[in-house]
This record gives C-alpha cells, sequence and structure tokens, in this order.
C-alpha cells in the first residue's frame, strides 16, 4: 500500500500537469499488473511496481489476481462507468 503514496506523489509536479504523462504512466501500471514487464529505461516507480506485483501475485490464487489487477485499473480510471464491482471467471 505505502507503494501508492509515492506514486500519487509523483502527480503533485509538472507529471500532474501533462495529461499525455499522467495516462502513460497509469498505463504502464495497468501493462503490469496484464503481465508486461516495464519497458527499457522505464521510470524507477514502474520498476518498483513490476517487482511488487511478482511478489505478491507468487502463488496466489487466479481470482485473487484478477480482482488486483481490476482494482489498479480503477485507481487509474481505466474502467468504464457502469463496469462490474468484481470480474467474473
Amino acid at each position: 500500500m505505502a507503494f501508492f503514496f509515492v506514486f500519487d506523489d509523483q502527480f503533485d509536479g509538472p507529471l500532474g500537469q501533462d495529461p499525455a504523462r499522467a495516462a502513460a504512466a497509469c498505463r504502464q501500471l495497468i501493462d503490469i499488473v496484464h503481465g508486461a514487464a516495464p519497458a527499457a529505461g522505464a521510470d524507477a516507480c514502474s520498476v518498483a511496481f513490476a517487482d511488487l506485483w511478482a511478489r505478491s501475485c507468487g502463488g496466489a490464487p487466479p481470482g485473487w489476481v484478477a480482482r488486483t489487477a481490476y482494482v489498479q485499473r480503477a485507481r487509474c480510471g481505466e474502467l468504464p462507468r457502469g463496469a462490474p464491482e468484481w470480474p467474473t471467471g
């Protein structure tokens, strides 16, 4: 959970004033929860999140991984209004 304080704080500066860069920062985390590795030269938050995500998912039930990925997408404002509260399946 402490990771998100650091991640959020980066939007208090210039990044928070640039919608395209802010969306790209969020997209990197969303890509990670869906199996992508951080891109070469990725920012420190993305690299740290990838490490946390890998360790958190190691041995976790698939349902937990799906719900947690869904929550991450919601945090980044990527889910359309009216989307189901939790993924099915």
